[in-house]
């Protein structure tokens, strides 16, 4: 059986994804798990492994929470190349962050601290992304396949990779509470 590409927002031009949520990529940082976390102990309840999120990078070496919201874009070098991974949108949480992935049991809680961590937004580009209020937690980027390179494996990254970040004060989501 042919099975049929899945392309980010439907559209070709920005890549094809496999078994991701809809984009190449979900970033994270240490910061804000362990932001998380902290509220999560405050509220009486157990701390969450990064894998609760479900990321494909956590950013290490800076313990700013939710410093991933103001990466607009970073490098790191594999495979002999330099790649780009833009940011495109926040990533809106649903229920499943309230689900240990390697038990799928429910420990309600993590909605509840990204609420009270003031995570509660709606998408700053709003023609394109609506406007209904979501909680947000971690960054979804896309990647700009070098010349030269074929595709994108994900397999070019590793635990202390370096990667060099651009920043950008425009956040893509605006708090509910401002």
């Amino acid at each position: 059986s042919s099975k049929k590409p899945r392309f980010v927002e439907g559209n070709k031009d920005l890549g094809v994804v496999n078994f991701s949520d809809g984009y190449p990529l979900l970033v994270t940082s240490v910061g804000s798990i362990a932001a998380v976390n902290k509220r999560l102990v405050e509220n009486g309840k157990s701390p969450v492994d990064h894998a609760r999120f479900r990321p494909n990078i956590v950013l290490g070496g800076n313990d700013e929470p939710f410093i991933e919201d103001r990466i607009k874009s970073f490098e790191f070098e594999a495979g002999g190349l330099t790649w780009l991974a833009v940011r495109r949108k926040p990533c809106s949480r649903c229920v499943i962050v309230d689900k240990d992935p390697n038990t799928g049991e429910t420990s309600l809680g993590v909605q509840k601290a990204l609420t009270q961590l003031g995570r509660k937004g709606t998408y700053a580009d709003i023609d394109r992304f609506g406007q209904d209020q979501k909680l947000f937690f971690g960054q979804n980027f896309l990647i700009v396949v070098p010349e030269g390179a074929s595709y994108f494996n994900p397999a070019l990254l590793s635990l202390g990779d370096t990667v060099v970040p651009r920043f950008s004060e425009k956040p893509n989501w605006l708090s509910v509470e401002r």
